[in-house]
C-alpha cells in the first residue's frame, strides 16, 4: 500500500520537534467495526458514534478508537465523517501511523479507501471529513447496508520510536546467538544487487532481477510454477503484477535472507502472499492482528395488522393507536392515521395512510421511525408495499399521501377487498439512535519482531543445504581426486569471493564448469560445502580442523575461518599448540596465535620436550624466538604478580 511505503516519511517531521532519533517499526493491524441498524441512526450535525476502543498488539499496546459522524460536521453535510482518535495508553507519546479506511461492500469487497499518514500524540484524532457521501450510501444500500449494516474496515501501520542504543545493542545480541548471519548476509548482498540472475520477476512497478535455484530451493510453488512455465522454455521473465509490490519484495527477501527487518514495515499483503505460496513460516509473522467490533443502534419494532371492515362504507378518517415504546417520554405513543378521500371523479379517489406522533404540551427529543405499509391479499400476500424513514418530533405526522388509488382497489376487490375489508400490515420501527450494545474480538498475533530470531535463517540454511544433498539444478561440479561434488554456480559465487572472481573473469573453471581441487581431501571439501550451503560448520575435529581452516582462507570464507580458529584455540594440547602456531603463523592469523602462544607459556615445560617444538626451533627460527620472547615477558609479568601478592 501507498501509504505505508510513505509512513517512514513521517520520521523527518520529529526533527523539527526536537524528538529523539528512531528507527520505525511497523506491524500490521486490521479493526473491523460493523454497525447495525445504521440507518436508524439519528444523530444530528456534529454528533457522533464511538466504536470500542481496541489496541494494536501485545508488545506495542497503542490504543485507538474509530468515530464516524453519521450527519457529518460544519462544512461537510452531506458526507459521513470517520476520524481515528488514539486513546490514552502506556505506548510512547508519539507514534507513526499509516493508515486505509474502506467500506466493506455487500460482496466483502473493499470500496471508497481513503488512506492517511500521520505523527499521533496520545488523544489526538485524524481522519476524513468527506469520506463518503450520505446520498450515495442510502441510494446504493444493496450494496453499502447489506441487512443495514455498515462495516468498516481500517488497516494500520504502527511505527514506534525506538532507542538506537537499545536497538544497537538487540542487534549485536541477535549476531552472537546465530550461527547463520554470515549465509544471510551474503544472500542479502547477491538479492540486493541482482548479481548473476537468471530470473526476472516483474511487478507491477519494477523488475527484481532474481536466482531460480535459490527461490526454488525455498520455495517449492515457485519451483512448480518455473517448472511448468515459462522458465521451462528458456524464457527468463516472470510476470508478478497482480500482486503487492512491496508485499511481493518483501516476500523475497525473506526467501533469500530468513528474515524480516527490524526497521522495515511488514506490507500489507505479505501474510496472503505467505498462504498463496505455501510458505508457512514468513505467515506466523507476517499474520496481522485481527479485531472486529460489532456495534448495535436501539431500535424497537413493532407490527401490527389493521382489519377495516365495511370498507366501501367508510366516509371519514379513522385512528388506531399501536405503539408505546418503553423508551418515549410517558404517556407518549404513535398513532395510526387511515383518511379516505371520496370525491364526485373516481380518477381522484385514494386513500392515505399516516403514522402521527402524539403530542402531550412539551417538547421532546426527536426519533428516528421506518414505517413500511402494506396491503394483506386474499392470499396473504403483501401487495402495493410503500416505506420511510424519518426524523419524528412531537406532534409530526409522516406518512403516505396517497397510499393507494381507489380505482385499483376496486379493480382488484376480489384479491385486495375480500368480503368488503382491508387489511393493512404495519411495520414500525423506531430509535432513539443510543448504542445500546459493542462487543469486540480482539486476536493477537506474533509481533513482526519475531521474524529476527534463529528459527527462521535455521530453514533458510535447511532449505539450501536440501537443495546441495537433491543436487537439482546443479551446474557446475568440483572434482577432488576420484570424487565429484555437484553443486549450484549462484550459491558459490554468493558465499565466497573467490568462486565469485573464478566465475566472473574468462577462466578454465568458467569454460568447463569444473572446479579441481587438489591440495584438500574430499572429505573437508565435503564438510565445507556443507557450511557453505548451511550456515553450519558440521562434524570438525582435530583431523580435519587445519585443513578446514586452510580451506576457508583459501576461499575467503571468513565466518568458516573464524569458527575454525574458535574450535582450535579451545582443543588446544601440549601435542598440537605447535600445530597450532605453524597454521597460525604461516596464514598471519595473530589472533590465533596470541592464543597459542599464551597456552604454550603456561604449560612451556612439557611443551620445549616435544619434537615439535624441537622441528620449530630448527627449521623456523623467527617463529620460534617469537615464542620465546613472548614466554620470557609471561614468564616476567606471572613473577611479577606473585611477588605483588607475597609482598602485599
Amino acid at each position: 500500500m501507498a501509504y505505508l511505503r510513505k509512513l517512514h516519511d513521517c520520521k523527518n517531521d520529529l526533527k523539527a520537534d526536537n524528538s529523539p532519533r528512531f528507527h520505525c517499526g511497523v506491524k500490521q493491524n486490521v479493526f473491523i467495526w460493523s454497525i447495525e441498524n445504521f440507518s436508524m441512526c439519528c444523530l444530528k450535525e456534529g454528533e457522533r458514534l464511538d466504536s470500542p476502543v481496541f489496541c494494536t498488539n501485545i508488545s506495542v499496546p497503542v490504543r485507538f478508537s474509530v468515530d464516524i459522524y453519521p450527519k457529518g460536521k460544519v462544512g461537510n453535510e452531506e458526507y459521513i465523517c470517520v476520524y481515528l482518535y488514539r486513546a490514552p495508553d502506556t505506548a510512547p507519546e508519539v507514534v507513526h501511523v499509516g493508515s486505509s479506511l474502506s467500506v466493506v461492500d455487500a460482496d466483502g469487497q473493499l470500496c471508497n479507501m481513503h488512506e492517511l499518514q500521520k505523527l499521533f500524540r496520545k488523544c489526538e484524532g485524524w481522519g476524513f471529513p468527506d469520506f463518503i457521501r450520505r446520498e450515495e450510501v442510502f441510494e446504493k444500500k444493496s450494496k453499502f447496508l447489506l441487512n443495514d449494516t455498515l462495516t468498516l474496515r481500517l488497516e494500520l501501520g504502527i511505527g514506534i520510536e525506538h532507542n538506537e542504543s537499545t536497538e544497537k545493542n538487540a542487534n549485536h545480541k541477535e549476531e552472537e546467538i546465530s550461527v547463520y548471519e554470515s549465509l544471510s548476509y551474503d544472500l542479502k548482498n547477491f538479492y540486493e544487487t541482482g548479481q548473476c540472475s537468471d530470473v526476472t520477476l516483474k511487478l507491477e512497478d519494477e523488475e527484481l532481477n532474481l536466482h531460480r535455484v535459490i527461490l526454488g530451493a525455498r520455495c517449492s510453488v515457485l519451483e512448480n510454477v518455473f517448472e511448468t512455465g515459462r522458465l521451462k522454455h528458456g524464457e527468463t521473465d516472470v510476470e508478478f503484477a497482480d500482486l503487492n509490490s512491496d508485499a511481493m519484495k518483501a516476500f523475497i527477501s525473506y526467501l533469500y535472507t530468513g528474515k524480516m527487518n527490524s526497521t522495515a514495515c511488514v506490507p500489507l499483503g505479505l501474510y496472503e502472499i505467505a498462504c498463496k505460496y505455501g510458505l508457512r513460516e514468513l505467515q506466523h509473522i507476517s499474520r496481522p492482528n485481527k479485531v472486529h467490533a460489532r456495534s448495535k443502534i436501539n431500535v424497537k419494532n413493532c407490527r401490527y395488522t389493521w382489519v377495516i371492515e365495511n370498507f366501501s362504507g367508510l366516509s371519514r378518517s379513522i385512528g388506531e393507536k399501536v405503539l408505546t415504546t418503553s423508551f418515549l417520554p410517558q404517556g407518549q405513543s404513535f398513532d395510526l392515521l387511515f383518511q379516505p378521500k371520496w370525491s364526485r371523479g373516481d380518477d381522484d379517489d385514494d386513500v392515505s395512510v399516516f403514522l402521527f406522533r402524539s403530542w402531550f404540551g412539551r417538547e421532546e427529543e426527536a426519533v428516528r421511525v421506518k414505517f413500511k405499509v402494506s396491503i394483506i391479499d386474499i392470499n396473504n400476500e403483501l401487495q402495493h408495499t410503500a416505506v420511510l424513514n424519518e426524523m419524528f418530533e412531537t406532534g409530526e405526522k409522516f406518512g403516505f399521501c396517497p397510499f393507494v388509488k381507489r380505482d385499483i382497489l376496486i379493480k382488484e376487490e376480489k384479491n385486495l377487498l375480500p368480503n368488503d375489508t382491508l387489511t393493512l400490515q404495519c411495520d414500525i420501527s423506531v430509535s432513539d439512535g443510543r448504542l445500546i450494545s459493542s462487543d469486540i474480538h480482539e486476536v493477537f498475533l506474533t509481533d513482526a519482531y519475531a521474524g529476527c530470531n534463529d528459527n527462521h535463517l535455521r530453514k533458510l540454511g535447511e532449505d539450501l543445504e536440501a537443495l546441495y544433498k537433491s543436487k537439482k539444478l546443479s551446474d557446475i561440479s568440483i572434482r577432488v581426486k576420484n570424487e565429484e561434488f555437484p553443486v549450484h554456480k549462484v550459491i558459490l559465487m554468493a558465499r565466497s569471493p573467490v568462486f565469485y572472481h573464478m566465475f566472473s573473469h574468462e577462466t578454465a573453471e568458467k569454460e568447463t564448469n569444473v572446479i579441481e581441487i587438489s591440495d584438500i581431501e574430499p572429505n573437508a571439501v565435503e564438510i565445507m560445502l556443507q557450511y557453505i550451503y548451511s550456515g553450519q560448520l558440521k562434524n570438525v575435529n582435530m583431523q580435519n580442523a587445519f585443513e578446514l581452516y586452510s580451506a576457508s582462507e583459501k576461499y575467503q570464507l571468513l565466518d568458516m575461518k573464524s569458527k575454525c580458529c574458535a574450535y582450535l584455540s579451545s582443543s588446544l594440547t601440549v601435542d598440537n599448540v605447535c600445530d597450532v602456531l605453524i597454521l597460525a603463523d604461516m596464514h598471519n592469523d595473530d589472533k590465533l596465535k596470541l592464543v597459542a602462544k599464551q597456552f604454550f607459556s603456561s604449560n612451556a615445560c612439557n611443551a620445549m620436550e616435544t619434537s615439535k617444538w624441537q622441528n620449530i626451533m630448527k627449521n623456523n627460527l623467527a617463529l620460534a624466538s617469537e615464542v620465546l620472547q613472548f614466554h620470557d615477558a609471561y614468564f616476567q609479568r606471572a613473577s611479577y604478580a606473585i611477588k605483588r601478592i607475597k609482598f602485599q
